[in-house]
């Protein structure tokens, strides 16, 4: 993450690039979702960051409703 001073008056000018800190979760290869956000005063980053070797596991449930229909209530 870098942090480089603007100057608009008496024209737009940059100042030189200064590094903030290196974060792992900072980078993403082939995506475009942010990985971090600023705070609303501007003074904390927070950065999502891999917590290791975690695997996802997704369910899918099909015909889930056939099992409730007798239990509807009107």
């Amino acid at each position: 993450m870098l942090s480089v001073a603007v100057t608009l008056d008496p024209t737009f000018r940059l100042g030189t690039p200064e590094e903030l800190f290196q974060s792992v979760g900072l980078w993403q290869p082939n995506s475009n979702l942010p990985r971090h956000d600023v705070s609303a005063d501007g003074k904390r980053f927070i950065i999502r960051e891999p917590a290791g070797d975690l695997t996802t596991t997704i369910r899918v449930v099909e015909n889930w409703y056939e099992e409730f229909r007798n239990r509807e209530q009107d």
